[in-house]
């Protein structure tokens, strides 16, 4: 596709969006917000015209596709594949001759629903986009193919650097997708040992209709909050805490997985000890990292003028490389854009 004929770009994206009096146009999927929501804000600042479809889970192809072409839309970037809906409407963009950007951030591509799906949607894509290089990795192998890496921006307010834990409990924060509450299991064990050290209490913020309880019997100096996720919730929760932590597990799904909880949490002035998945790794100089989360934690704990350090350095590494503008312009390269330049479209 030329450069100068690239004029409409619009995402088609599964999840519903919602209009929040303080965030604005917000999703509860964090994807929509790093993958779609904040680069399209950031693109219509340079007078990139950008639409956004949402909620096709439940949405008629064929209607989507008359859109399309009423708006007459250049680019289409499909996001998160969950159904054969947002599939078809792939195929349909595809179809009308629209120049068509497949967006993978998960490695679903053996998912036994899901997995054909993912291939399917690598074969119709003129253009492939992974959120990692790990996530590029994935794609090669399953499909053949190359794609460029386009990051996750980061979001929220920033917070002043900060570890120096005064009170009678260590403030812990998990925070994510309820689909990852699994990977808290495995650490809970190695929390509750150190909590015979050191009173703890956990807070959990997630969509509380989605979990079972938190599970097995906890000490007595271990104790575990639940709150419900919302963008402002989840500030609230950054800024009271001292350590957010970030378990996961040795599996294809998760060591795809973008940094974008690391970057936020580090972002936001707070201390981290998670698991070493791959995308975390250049950030090894500015958190902890390793499987035993509690034994971070405790070096923390031992090392607090050096943790303090490592935040503000991190958050130094985050300003440079994962702001919206950076990853905005990322975007921009994606979409080989010349020129254009058009009023945008709410």
């Amino acid at each position: 596709m030329g450069r100068a004929m690239t004029r409409h770009v619009a995402w088609l994206i599964g999840a519903p969006i919602e209009r929040h009096p303080i965030d604005g146009l917000t999703s509860k999927l964090a994807s929509a917000r790093y993958r779609c929501l904040i680069p399209a804000c950031e693109l219509r600042n340079l007078n990139v015209r950008c639409s956004i479809f949402s909620n096709l889970y439940r949405a008629d192809p064929i209607l989507v596709g008359r859109k399309l072409q009423q708006l007459d839309v250049d680019i289409v970037v499909v996001g998160k594949l969950l159904g054969p809906s947002l599939l078809e409407t792939a195929r349909i963009a595809r179809s009308q001759g629209r120049y068509l950007i497949a967006d993978f951030t998960d490695d679903f591509f053996r998912h036994p629903r899901l997995g054909s799906l993912h291939r399917e949607l690598a074969q119709l894509a003129d253009k492939m986009v992974a959120s990692t290089l790990q996530m590029a990795e994935a794609i090669e192998q399953n499909t053949q193919r190359a794609s460029v890496v386009v990051l996750d921006p980061y979001e929220g307010p920033k917070g002043e650097p900060k570890f120096a834990p005064r009170r009678e409990r260590l403030e812990l924060l998990w925070f994510g997708n309820a689909i990852n509450f699994r990977t808290l299991g495995p650490v809970l064990p190695q929390l509750a040992a150190l909590s015979e050290r050191q009173p703890l209490r956990l807070t959990v913020v997630t969509a509380l209709s989605q979990i079972a309880s938190v599970p097995g019997q906890l000490p007595p100096n271990f104790s575990v909050n639940l709150a419900e996720w919302s963008c402002q919730a989840l500030w609230q929760h950054l800024a009271a805490c001292d350590v957010v932590i970030i378990p996961s597990l040795p599996a294809p799904h998760y060591s795809a997985k973008s940094p974008n909880r690391l970057v936020e949490a580090i972002r936001a002035g707070r201390a981290v000890a998670a698991y070493p998945v791959a995308s975390y790794c250049e950030f090894r100089d500015v958190c902890w990292l390793g499987k035993n989360i509690a034994e971070g934690i405790a070096w923390m704990t031992r090392n607090s003028g050096l943790v303090q350090k490592q935040i503000a350095a991190g958050q130094t590494l985050i300003a440079k490389k994962y702001a919206p503008p950076a990853v905005a312009a990322q975007w921009l390269e994606c979409f080989d854009f010349g020129d254009a330049s058009s009023s945008c479209l709410a």
